[in-house]
């Protein structure tokens, strides 16, 4: 069976037919409607433009810090060929980073990876002209031989 044609389906005799056009008027209608009621209150009217433009604002600065923080790729060559190696304490069950002369020795023993390099984190007390705050950074040590850690 051959389906009819989405014109021929239209029927424009029917009283709640509307056409794209009025569609369109309506909309502007809408829009006049919305400028009215904002001429009435002004400050209504501001206090909403503000709203809007800190919710953009928010969420580009938002977008930015997730673009360049998850997004983009590690700046080493072979990315995706970097691993994270730590010890993991069998009496205590958690796995830990390791001290730096344990790093030293696996980095001169080891057959298996091109080229080693550490990361210390730590909490500093950064103190100034206001009260001290609290913190995260972290160290890197680096690569020597390869120079891929600034």
């Amino acid at each position: 069976m051959e389906r009819p044609l989405a014109s021929q389906c239209l029927n424009r005799s029917q009283p709640n037919f509307r056409a794209p056009a009025l569609v369109s008027v309506s909309v502007l209608e809408d829009l006049r409607y919305a400028i009215r009621l904002l001429r009435k209150s002004p400050g209504f009217a501001l206090l909403s433009v503000v709203i809007l433009a800190l919710g953009i604002a928010v969420n580009t600065a938002v977008f930015s810090a997730v673009n360049v923080l998850v997004t983009r790729p590690l700046p080493f060559p072979e990315a995706e060929r970097l691993a994270l190696l730590g010890e993991k304490s069998l009496q205590k069950g958690m796995t830990a980073g390791v001290s730096f002369p344990t790093y030293l020795d696996w980095k001169e023993q080891s057959q298996v990876f091109e080229e080693m390099g550490t990361v210390q984190e730590r909490n500093f007390n950064l103190t100034g002209s206001e009260e001290a705050e609290s913190v995260h950074a972290a160290r890197a040590h680096r690569c020597l031989s390869c120079g891929c850690w600034g």
